[in-house]
């Protein structure tokens, strides 16, 4: 049987419980909830059993108290759709710079059968009625997220901003596969980023190779002057008066006095991944007890390596705001402001 393609765009919506289901259980989500309460908790059931759908979405509506205005109609029809797709199908996830491909692998699932054991409790009642098992198309790294200006091709990078919710992409069968092919194989499309990547190359390769943890922090105030900073400290790593845990510590404090913003950076010389520990030092200490005179704070975790799964995920989760630099972006960053001034 011929494969559809979908675009889904659902990461914003239900933030909390729908970024969780996505990263970490590989589940693609949509709303309606409301539509298994007119059934006792099941709509699912009912829509598969039923010979006339565009009935039955009516009397729904009816049933539950909605608007059957002809518009008002069109929009539930999505949800039909969404139910519509069938193991095999390939869903286009949108994401902020990225997106990701992924292969329908199970029926559609009710959220209630699986909110348990995606570690969800009673009180946790999302606007979400149904799921789909997925798998990721995932690169020789693990990766999975697919970066746009990179691997996808003008016509798929325009329907990637649709803001439409759900839509049927059979039109771009082509260039999605060709986008995968590229993402696996690591053929980048766009001539500057193939530029920008040897750069990031060189760059990382020559930060690990002239610096020690020392001298990379050391070369981070330097950073942060170049980008503005009218102040920066290297604080004394025994002194825990902002600790709010006895691990909680800052390697830069760079303070911008015109925007009355100070950012406080852990810094780590790493190859391969760096764990959620940076993360969990930001995230400990307290930088609000430096602040006056309505300055705001931020917090940036920087590594020559890659951060971890668990780095990510503690972010997400954390009440600050915190910042990942990888080695990555840090090159990027570099790119972009030049080189000059920043020999120690």
């Amino acid at each position: 049987m011929e494969k559809n393609y979908y675009m889904l765009r659902m990461l914003n919506y239900e933030r909390k419980f729908s970024n969780k289901l996505f990263y970490n259980y590989n589940y693609i989500t949509i709303g309606w909830s409301f539509f298994n309460e007119a059934y006792n908790g099941d709509y699912l059931n009912v829509y598969k059993n039923s010979n006339d759908k565009e009935k039955l979405l009516r009397d729904t509506l009816e049933k539950t108290g909605c608007s059957l205005d002809g518009r008002k109609v069109a929009s539930h029809r999505i949800l039909h759709k969404f139910l519509e797709m069938k193991i095999g199908d390939i869903v286009i996830i949108p994401d902020y710079k990225t997106f990701y491909i992924a292969e329908i692998k199970s029926e559609p699932i009710l959220f209630s059968k699986i909110k348990n054991e995606c570690g969800f409790g009673e009180n946790d009642n999302p606007d979400i009625g149904f799921v789909y098992k997925i798998e990721k198309v995932k690169n020789l790294s693990g990766k999975s997220a697919i970066s746009r200006e990179k691997f996808a091709d003008g016509t798929l990078t325009s329907r990637l901003k649709a803001r439409n919710g759900f839509l049927i992409i059979n039109d771009l069968k082509y260039s999605v596969k060709e986008s995968k092919k590229n993402f696996l194989n690591n053929e980048v499309l766009i001539l500057s980023e193939i530029i920008k990547e040897g750069s990031r190359k060189n760059i990382i390769e020559a930060l690990k190779k002239c610096l020690s943890p020392d001298k990379f922090e050391k070369f981070l105030t330097n950073l942060m002057i170049k980008l503005g900073a009218d102040k920066v400290d290297i604080p004394s790593k025994n002194n825990k008066e902002n600790a709010v845990e006895n691990y909680a510590d800052v390697d830069v404090i760079a303070i911008f006095e015109k925007l009355k913003h100070i950012i406080y950076i852990q810094a780590k010389f790493h190859n391969g991944k760096t764990s959620d520990w940076a993360v969990k030092q930001l995230d400990t200490y307290d930088g609000e007890k430096d602040t006056e005179n309505d300055y705001t704070t931020a917090y940036w975790a920087i590594t020559t390596g890659e951060f971890s799964e668990q780095a990510k995920e503690y972010t997400k989760n954390s009440n600050k705001n915190i910042r990942l630099i990888d080695q990555s972006e840090l090159a990027d960053l570099i790119l972009s402001i030049g080189t000059e001034n920043l020999d120690l």
